[in-house]
């Protein structure tokens, strides 16, 4: 027998650490230890290449607003240097931004997308 609140809890828990490793890998980023190589083709591009699998869900985006709002202007500004890594994290923001147009996510994940959106431009 399954017990639903079990489930549940475990769920919650394996979210917790989910949110936490996307934080301590931002983190890493902003004192230096990963670079924005590693950040846009392993981390981003790897999220949203959950899309295209069909396995992309709320968590995921979750994951990666708070990635990209962790390391977004430093990201930014080290990818101002080098126009192949520009273009790329350019790529992956615009994949990124049409998630926040798209119906089939509720309102919750469309606005944490609209924010992230919003901070870039700010």
């Amino acid at each position: 027998e399954v017990n639903v609140e079990e489930l549940l809890y475990q769920r919650g828990k394996l979210k917790k650490k989910m949110f936490g490793n996307i934080n301590f890998i931002g983190e890493l980023f902003n004192i230096g230890m990963l670079s924005s190589k590693i950040i846009i083709s392993q981390c981003i591009g790897n999220l949203l290449a959950k899309r295209e699998e069909g396995k992309i869900n709320d968590e995921v985006i979750e994951c990666l607003t708070k990635l990209l709002s962790t390391v977004g202007l430093k990201l930014e500004n080290e990818c101002d240097d080098d126009d192949k890594r520009k273009r790329a994290f350019d790529k992956c923001f615009s994949d990124f931004k049409d998630l926040g147009s798209n119906s089939n996510y509720g309102c919750r994940i469309r606005f944490m997308v609209q924010d992230v959106v919003e901070l870039r431009k700010n």
